[in-house]
């Protein structure tokens, strides 16, 4: 077998649920079974009325990189954000992805950075690099004199998208690193999270 970025990007959720045909709504049934059953892998942001979560790890860090997604059709060419290759369970819980039929993914660019920018990704797993992400983050910023410029910061493993934890990125933008700064971003990180009863380790 061999992978591709695109089956990366386009992967449907590894949730047992799903992959073992319980129904669902993503199966255009009704309900979440991960809410009231074995929802230690689900999400805790932004659940309902599914509550998978985005898998790629791939796709977390070319968010952050704001790279684009050319796609051929029998139209022609089409030109699209990766960010918009996701589809939101709320906007429609049976689809994954934005392409249609007959489309084709044919590259991903990447913008080009000037030396000034730096980033990193990791994340947590159960049994090593390897395996899905518990949870993970993407970061890209411009070290302007010191300080953080134009940064870009996508958490993986615990939304159905690749989720931007907003007041993180508002409070350390343009501001010097110090530790101090570090730590009280680290804590706007899980605002706003609502984990189920077996996922709150996730914060």
């Amino acid at each position: 077998a061999q992978a591709t970025i695109a089956g990366n990007l386009l992967q449907r959720p590894r949730c047992w649920y799903y992959r073992n045909g319980i129904p669902c709504v993503r199966t255009g049934g009704t309900g979440c079974p991960a809410v009231e059953g074995d929802n230690r892998y689900h999400a805790i942001f932004d659940g309902g009325p599914a509550w998978t979560v985005y898998n790629s790890d791939v796709g977390v860090a070319l968010h952050a990189l704001l790279a684009t997604a050319v796609i051929l059709s029998a139209e022609g060419e089409r030109v699209i954000p990766v960010s918009e290759l996701v589809v939101d369970p709320k906007v429609d819980p049976t689809r994954f992805h934005s392409l249609r039929e007959g489309d084709i993914l044919r590259e991903i660019r990447v913008p080009v950075m000037t030396d000034r920018y730096t980033g990193t990704f990791l994340k947590a797993t159960e049994r090593g690099g390897f395996d899905s992400a518990l949870v993970s983050v993407a970061v890209v910023y411009n070290n302007f004199h010191g300080k953080f410029k134009y940064m870009q910061m996508f958490l993986g493993g615990v939304s159905p998208r690749p989720y931007v934890p907003r007041k993180t990125v508002d409070s350390i933008q343009y501001q010097n690193l110090s530790r101090d700064l570090i730590s009280r971003a680290a804590i706007f990180a899980a605002e706003g999270a609502t984990p189920l009863a077996h996922n709150a380790y996730k914060i």
